[in-house]
This record gives C-alpha cells, structure tokens and sequence, in this order.
C-alpha cells in the first residue's frame, strides 16, 4: 500500500516507504518537497496532476480508481487509487492525500473482499488463454453473480473486463520490451 500526502501546489509534504521505492528514492525524506513531474515519467505525472485538481476543485473524492502504475523494478501494474482532499483546521483546502494498493498484492486477508483476490490472481495468470467467469468465481468460492456484484463494487470492472485488463497490460509490456 502506498500513501502520501501533496500540498495544495502538488508537492509532497509525507509519504509512505512503499511509495518512495515506487518513486525510485531511498526513503520517504526524498520524496518531500518534490512533485509528481519530479518523480515519474511525464504521461504518468500529468494523469496524477489532472486526478489532484480534479479532487481539490470539485471535493468528490477519486474512490478505487483501477490505474497503470510503475512499479520499482519497471513494471507496469494495475493499481486501486483513492484520493482525497486534505483540509486543513479553517476548512481550506490544504491539499492531496492519496492512498494506492497494489492488485498483485493480497489486500485485507481476512476482510470480505479476500476472496476477490483470488479471482483477480486467476485472471492474472490465465488472461492469455480462454478464461470463464464461472472460472473466476470457483477461484473466489462464489457465485458468478456474487462475483460480478463484488468485482463492480471492489473494482469497478467486471470480472470480464478486468481479464480484458490483463490482456492490455500484457501487451503494454511486450510493446515496452520487444
């Protein structure tokens, strides 16, 4: 899980140890004071820019938004991003705080949506070949339907297209790489 905190001029004032090896620094210290367009590629930076004035402006926070990420070693992950404004104590925006959670990571064990994670490691190895959701769901010991009702909620995919995801990432890693 990755967290940190941006002030209203983009520039982070706290992060998490997570976030400053995705940031490709030592520690969370070398992140403070710099922006996004610091840290990672401009494509990305420019997404994260948009997502922060979009939230400051209207104050709807981004809730589980499915995201490409690069990870540390390079690769390109799906992540679940939530972001919030951050106000300080006259009600003022003062800033971002976002949190960022890693799909190939199992997230909550023991919480309800464990299951899920299950479903979404299937999909991950198996997005090549013809894939069911009946399949997914036998992963997740649900139904299909609960799937799908659990997957919209958690993910805001189904089942179906977070296996199309898969798919675009791959091929985002092969035109990358070959």
């Amino acid at each position: 899980v990755m967290f940190s905190i941006k002030d209203a001029a983009g520039r982070y004032v706290s992060a998490n140890l997570a976030f400053a090896e995705r940031a490709g620094v030592d520690g969370p210290g070398d992140v403070v004071g710099r922006t996004a367009h610091d840290l990672f590629p401009t494509e990305l930076a420019d997404t994260y820019v948009a997502q922060d004035a979009e939230v400051m402006a209207t104050g709807h926070m981004l809730s589980n938004e499915l995201e490409l990420i690069t990870r540390p070693d390079g690769e390109i992950g799906w992540f679940l991003t939530s972001k919030s404004r951050w106000l300080d104590d006259h009600d003022e925006v003062a800033g971002i705080v976002s949190v960022s959670v890693d799909l190939r990571t199992s997230v909550d064990a023991d919480g309800p949506h464990a299951r899920l994670a299950d479903a979404i490691d299937v999909a991950r190895q198996r997005f090549a070949e013809p894939i069911e959701v009946a399949d997914l769901a036998a992963a997740a010991e649900m139904s299909v339907s609960r799937l799908e009702r659990t997957a919209r909620r958690v993910l805001g995919l189904t089942p179906k297209q977070l296996v199309m995801r898969f798919r675009i990432e791959e091929g985002l890693r092969l035109l990358l790489t070959t």
